[in-house]
């Protein structure tokens, strides 16, 4: 056995074997593992079981808590996802204690389907830093608001009120969908909308988002979209079909808004304004969103499509725009103002105005205190131009209209355009004379097109001085009818050269055009139920230097009016008229012609008035010129003619042994008086006729003009001149008014 062991026994001299590596313990990584695991699954259990639970038991408390216990909080389910980094929450209600109904606080109850908040930056929540999310959704929140006295203001801005003393939040994208919002602080109050949604993105609730110029309310941009919104109150009753506004582009768009007041509109004025409106469209554009929280409102251009306005306006004319303006935005400019397809209505004054198919433009509007007397500046804009369709208002009211088909005016261009213009009664002869209670002209007058130009938009609208360069009145056409069978006017009559000293407003036209116009005249007399009618035809002539402003009429040459017309379609008459319209006893002067024409052409005239018929004779020339003031009128006229007959007339209802002693008295006058060719012979002086006629101040300066022709050609026939004076002043005005019907 030994020898056997010695055998195996490795000699001296060779090399000892390698050494064997210690054997290391095996590493159980299946543990650490399964322990992993474990940790995991037990904080997922934490999370689950603990973490959710906590977290809304904390929202509820904190609620309380913050509220002073003036709200409550409910959530229905609370998730969270550590891994997304998400929180869900569904079923929301913020409800007010019954302590703060009970009140006239402020009260709000919120009810929401859901709110999603991703990307939560858990590691800056955990270090007190700004923390960023990804986004937060809130869907179907349904607001409402009660009470009407609001809680005391916290002085803190909102990044200061953060929970845990968070520096703040960096919120990527915001978006409340499908909310509903309403507000009743009293029975009679209220506002809501039933869908809205807004949408923030890029929102930095920190001071750093404060100071930042390029955000507004710490986003860099905010939408909003509002639908079937309605509102009441202050007497009025808003409805509105949508509202669209983004900060970015500064886009405020308003569909079918309608605003009606709880009183329809009235023809009688109230304590304050009334106003009736529709907007189909409205459109805000280049709204500079930033520059309102300084008072400053800014924008390209606002435009109205189709706005139908009614309003009557209040017994006191409220303040100027710029000042009620200036409360909310003491710097306001807008680039561009237009209102397109629109339509206005003013209640509540005698004119009641209104138009149709309305188109404003207006640049470069300054609603500031400096702009309304800026030099330059019409009505706070640099310039306004207006077209409308079909329009009219009342003159005299409630007696006359004025309507015309298209309206147009510019201030840079400095004009004004009417468009198939009339003036209309609005009642018959008989109603409008018995209404006056006295003797009324009933005039139509219709122009195709009536143009003023050179008028300065900014002395009318600042100082209420009128100056136009030239008023032009192509075709028009004027029919007047008259009763004399009522009593005169027992006023002075305002249409007279001194009654232009009076105006309340101050005016200066430089010319006034008529091309070819046509004045038509018709008159029933007290003696013969029978109309009287007066044409003058193509009447052509010009106004010059009219104004009632003293320092213009001492610098201007004087006021003179020349005209050309058709006398009864057959003669030809030039009259020049020169009018110094200082002068306070309305002295004038004027001179003028007519041309050859038979007699009997007066004859429509002088027999429904049963004075005369002319029987024959023919008119050669006839020439006069007058002076007319306040007291009368004189001057003389020479009238050449031939075999001249007339006879005189009787009343339509003398008979008998009157009539015949009228026919005597028409026999005498004709031999004796009427000289029937004057010159009597060729080559004979012309009897020149003396113009003289007492003016009675209740009449027109129109009547004057024709009692001075009536006189110059009696007195010219030969009619003695006292005769002649009294027949041209007399009136078959009667003193008692004549019974209903019997004017038809």
């Amino acid at each position: 056995m030994l020898a056997f062991c010695r055998y195996l026994t490795v000699p001296a001299s060779t090399s000892a074997p390698a050494a064997v590596p210690p054997v290391r313990p095996r590493v159980r990584w299946g543990w650490w593992l399964v322990a992993g695991l474990g940790l995991v699954a037990g904080l997922a259990l934490a999370v689950h079981f603990l973490l959710d639970p906590w977290l809304r038991r904390q929202a509820e408390t904190q609620v309380a808590r913050r509220t002073h216990g003036r709200y409550q909080l409910r959530l229905r389910e609370l998730h969270t996802s550590l891994w997304r980094r998400t929180l869900t929450v569904r079923g929301i209600d913020l409800v007010p204690t019954p302590a703060l109904l009970a009140t006239d606080s402020l009260a709000l109850r919120l009810h929401a389907s859901s709110l999603r908040v991703a990307g939560i930056g858990l590691g800056a929540l955990l270090r007190r830093q700004v923390v960023p999310i990804d986004s937060l959704v809130l869907q179907a929140p349904h607001l409402r608001l009660t009470g009407r006295r609001l809680p005391a203001a916290n002085p803190k801005p909102l990044h200061q009120r953060l929970p845990r003393q968070l520096p703040g939040l960096r919120l990527g994208y915001l978006s409340i969908q499908e909310g509903q919002a309403a507000y009743r602080p009293t029975t009679a109050d209220s506002i809501s909308f039933r869908r809205g949604t807004l949408v923030g993105q890029d929102i930095l609730l920190a001071a750093a988002g404060v100071a930042d110029t390029q955000r507004v309310v710490y986003a860099a941009a905010w939408q909003l979209r509002v639908a079937d919104g309605q509102a009441k109150g202050y007497g009025y009753r808003l409805q509105l079909g949508a509202l669209g506004f983004a900060t970015k582009s500064g886009l405020l768009r308003i569909d079918s808004l309608r605003v009606r007041p709880l009183v329809p509109i009235s023809n009688r004025r109230s304590e304050l304004v009334r106003v009736a409106l529709s907007l189909p469209v409205v459109r805000l554009t280049g709204l500079q969103v930033r520059s309102l929280r300084q008072g400053r409102f800014t924008a390209d251009t606002l435009r109205l499509q189709g706005p139908d306005l009614s309003f009557t306006p209040a017994r006191q004319p409220p303040p100027p725009l710029h000042e009620l303006v200036a409360g909310v935005f003491p710097r306001f400019r807008l680039g561009s103002f237009l209102v397109v397809d629109g339509r206005v209505r003013a209640a509540g004054l005698s004119m009641a105005p209104r138009a149709e198919q309305v188109m404003v433009q207006a640049q470069d509007l300054r609603l500031e205190k400096a702009a309304s007397q800026a030099p330059g500046r019409i009505f706070y804009g640099r310039s306004w131009g207006v077209r409308t369709g079909p329009g009219s208002m009342l003159l005299d009211a409630p007696y006359y209209r004025l309507a015309y088909q298209r309206l147009d005016f510019s201030t840079t261009g400095k004009t004004l355009r009417l468009s198939n213009s009339g003036v209309q009664p609005t009642m018959s002869l008989e109603a409008l004379s018995r209404r006056k209670g006295h003797q009324m002209s009933h005039i139509r007058l219709w122009a195709p097109q009536l143009q003023a130009t050179g008028i300065d938009w900014a002395a009318l609208t600042q100082r209420g001085y009128l100056k136009v360069d030239e008023l032009a009145l192509p075709r028009p056409v004027l029919r007047v009818a008259g009763d004399g069978r009522y009593p005169i006017n027992p006023r002075l009559s305002v249409v007279t050269p001194e009654a232009l000293r009076r105006l309340p407003f101050q005016f200066e036209l430089g010319r006034l055009r008529i091309q070819r116009g046509d004045i038509w005249f018709r008159y029933r007399s007290a003696r013969s139920p029978q109309l009287g009618r007066v044409s003058i035809t193509q009447l052509s002539g010009t106004l010059t230097n009219l104004s009632n402003n003293p320092r213009r009429v001492r610098l201007a040459p004087v006021a003179v009016a020349r005209a050309t017309a058709l006398f009864q379609q057959r003669s030809r008459v030039g009259v020049t008229i020169r009018l110094p319209l200082l002068r306070a006893d309305g002295r004038h002067t004027a001179t003028g012609t007519f041309s050859r024409a038979p007699f009997s052409i007066l004859n429509p005239i002088t027999v429904p008035g049963r004075s005369a018929r002319f029987k024959s004779g023919d008119v050669d020339q006839v020439r006069f010129a007058f002076t007319a003031d306040r007291q009368g009128v004189r001057g003389q006229m020479w009238a050449a003619y031939s075999n001249l007959k007339l006879e005189l007339l009787t009343e339509h209802k003398d008979r008998g042994v009157k009539k015949l002693l009228v026919k005597a008295k028409s026999k005498l006058v004709d031999g004796l008086l009427i000289r029937n060719n004057n010159p009597r012979k060729p080559g004979q002086e012309l009897k020149t006729g003396v113009i003289e006629s007492s003016r009675d101040r209740r009449l027109s300066v129109f009547a004057i003009w024709q009692q001075a022709l009536i006189s110059g050609m009696l007195h010219s026939m030969g009619v003695p001149r006292g005769i002649a004076k009294k027949t041209s002043e007399a009136s078959s005005a009667p003193k008692t008014m004549p019974p209903p019907g019997s004017l038809r």
